[in-house]
């Protein structure tokens, strides 16, 4: 009886240690994703920066923005911070 319970609780144990290595490899997945999609919006805000064409610029970053879901502002911004730099 004993060690029927003891199983039990070992199954359980491995179950529950298994789903959390599940849930970190998910994580850990998700960040990777997240820095190499960070990664690619700097490249284009760092390149965006040199196009004269303030069209051109607005187009870029409401498709950056629809894309991505993130706020048009925050990319402008960032696109100012990238212009002070410009050469």
């Amino acid at each position: 009886m004993v060690k029927n319970s003891l199983k039990k609780i070992n199954f359980w144990k491995l179950k529950v240690i298994k789903n959390i290595t599940w849930i970190i490899k998910k994580i850990l997945f998700q960040l990777v994703i997240l820095k190499e999609v960070t990664e690619y919006i700097n490249k284009v805000l760092e390149k965006l920066k040199y196009n004269n064409n303030e069209i051109e610029k607005e187009l870029f970053l409401k498709k950056l923005a629809k894309d991505f879901d993130i706020s048009y502002n925050t990319l402008e911004n960032r696109l100012k911070d990238y212009s002070l730099e410009k050469y």
